[in-house]
């Protein structure tokens, strides 16, 4: 992982190139091999790893293109978590590794999306190739998978490129 302040270079340059709305940066999650508990290794989707550098499952950022704000959703660390993977970073840890300064539960991310969607605010977003990730972004979005491409940004398409 590099510094911080490498991470928030690429979103404020990405933040001159898309203009207006906020990015959605949805991370991957464990994918099982025979069974929910058997997972393959992990990897981060690399343009999350680009734009935020961490490579864990189930984070997600918003990235408001407006202004200087970003939100890492992450779960925060339970006793089970550190019983089966010894110490973690809190998700105020993980966000400032990303260079950001704020962090919120899981659950919190449908319900901001459903407000910047009620208030007109565009999402960007890039279509994740995972099954269960479109499936996870078609419901934070509201819309059936399928319809994912066609509503995919092409201002952070652009910029990513």
């Amino acid at each position: 992982m590099l510094e911080a302040s490498v991470y928030v270079g690429r979103r404020k340059r990405l933040r001159e190139q898309v203009g207006s709305g906020v990015v959605l940066w949805l991370g991957h999650a464990l994918q099982p091999r025979t069974y929910p508990a058997n997972t393959f290794r992990f990897r981060q989707h690399g343009h999350f790893l680009y734009f935020a550098g961490l490579n864990e499952p189930d984070l997600a950022v918003l990235s408001w293109m407006d202004r200087d704000r970003d939100v890492l959703f992450a779960a925060p660390v339970t006793m089970d978590d550190i019983v089966w993977s010894g110490p973690l970073p809190t998700p105020d840890e993980r966000a400032a590794r990303a260079g950001i300064k704020e962090s919120a539960a899981p659950a919190e991310l449908a319900k901001t999306v459903a407000e910047l969607k009620a208030k007109g605010v565009p999402i960007h977003y890039l279509t994740p190739f995972q099954a269960d990730a479109k499936l996870r972004l078609a419901a934070l979005l509201g819309v059936a998978p399928e319809a994912l491409a066609a509503g995919e940004s092409l201002p952070l398409k652009r910029a990513v490129v």
